[in-house]
């Protein structure tokens, strides 16, 4: 039998529950031999026998509590099996370095590290061992987004059941079932002001929104985030000007060009789906566009061709005032949306900056220097965050130490 054959027979086990102590370290084994096509072949010959959540390359973190038990039950079988072997370690391996190159492998990888959890930890208990982390659960922060009404009134958003929160003779604002807020402009006549007046939808760290603009363009807002808006579009043009992060599905209106402004950048389209990051604390600034067409340009410079013009799947980027774009897998840069951190080959400091917005926690390192590491990995919002870190010490052998809400990173 070949070694190809062997792996698949013993990937099935794992997935199944019924792979012994033996089988368990011949698998690691193989999994560090065979080629990133082998493992790949593998994968794709064992869908439809394993469970939901193996069936992808694109790992998923297990939620549920179905998976969970599964997790406890191999973990504590393999170490009762330990136990009886007078503690012989049940995988001493050392890891080696292509295990972690990049491509298919780190995605192959990844999918013991988050979907089946414990994989990992057994293939790397005799090199990184994480720190304790501190028992306290740290769950994603309680989301107080706000929107502030051109008279500067704040409305924190949960805080009121579906149906209208606000409205006078320019605009009101309607919350629906889904927590969508709709802001809908009053027919125009000759007794309101044409002058635009503005209101901004601001999220908090762990916020999301999704809200309809006065065109009928949707905007979702990830967390730590502000759209300011007009509550009536000028005919010619629609203008917002966004800080942090947001998805755009806009209405096409060819008399009314749509502009996204930020401090550095005006991204214009017709109608089209894209995302924005411009974050203050990070370097680069990010414009991807989805569907349709845009044009991203430096809102400083003075030469009118300097621009670029998006197609879907590619991304403007602006970092030390350059402007350039670069192919990208769009899911991944969208993920949030969805309440997915969705990684593959993204650097360390972009995972650990998500984190502090969603969780409201602050990262301490140790050394002056971020490491040099990458991230492969699909994880559901909603986990715990001590389980996050502990996926992220497994990939990287970073070490966590949890102290209220500030996590100390030593190499």
């Amino acid at each position: 039998m070949s070694q190809k054959a062997v792996f698949t027979e013993l990937l099935h086990k794992y997935v199944q529950n019924t792979i012994s102590k033996n089988e368990f370290q011949e698998f690691f084994l193989l999994m560090n031999q065979l080629s990133a096509k082998d493992l790949d072949e593998a994968f794709q010959q064992i869908q439809g026998t394993t469970p939901t959540n193996a069936q992808d390359l694109t790992p998923s973190f297990p939620s549920g509590a179905d998976h969970e038990a599964k997790l406890n039950q191999i973990w504590n079988r393999l170490e009762q099996e330990a136990i009886a072997n007078n503690g012989t370690p049940i995988i001493p391996l050392k890891r080696e370095n292509r295990f972690f190159n990049y491509g298919k492998w780190a995605a192959i990888a990844a999918v013991f590290i988050l979907v089946f959890g414990i994989g990992f930890h057994f293939y790397n208990r005799e090199t990184a061992q994480p720190e304790a982390l501190a028992q306290e659960e740290i769950l994603p922060a309680q989301d107080e987004s706000v929107i502030t009404l051109p008279n500067g009134k704040e409305i924190i958003i949960k805080d009121h059941i579906d149906g209208v929160l606000f409205a006078d003779e320019n605009f009101k604002v309607v919350k629906n079932a889904n927590d969508e807020l709709k802001i809908e402009a009053v027919k125009a006549n000759e007794s309101i002001s044409e002058v635009l007046q503005y209101s901004t939808v601001q999220t908090s760290t762990g916020g999301f929104s999704s809200f309809v603009l006065p065109d009928g363009s949707k905007v979702f807002l990830s967390s730590r985030s502000s759209l300011k808006f007009p509550t009536k579009f000028a005919a010619t043009a629609r203008e917002v000007n966004l800080t942090g992060e947001g998805y755009f599905e806009v209405e096409k209106n060819p008399k009314a060009p749509f502009r996204v402004v930020t401090e550095n950048q005006v991204v214009e389209v017709l109608g089209t789906h894209f995302n924005v990051r411009v974050y203050p604390d990070e370097k680069e600034q990010l414009t991807t566009l989805v569907e349709g067409k845009v044009k991203v340009s430096d809102k400083r410079s003075t030469d009118p061709n300097e621009f670029v013009i998006l197609n879907p799947g590619e991304q403007a980027t602006f970092s030390n005032n350059n402007l350039n774009k670069r192919s990208v897998e769009t899911d991944v840069v969208t993920g949030w949306k969805t309440n997915r951190f969705i990684y593959r080959n993204s650097h360390l400091y972009t995972v650990l900056k998500d984190i502090e917005r969603w969780y409201g926690v602050s990262f301490t390192f140790s050394t002056t220097e971020l490491p040099q590491q990458y991230i492969f990995g699909n994880v559901s919002r909603d986990v715990p965050l001590d389980q996050l870190l502990k996926v992220i010490s497994s990939n990287t052998g970073l070490k966590f130490t949890t102290k209220e809400r500030r996590i100390y990173v030593n190499p």
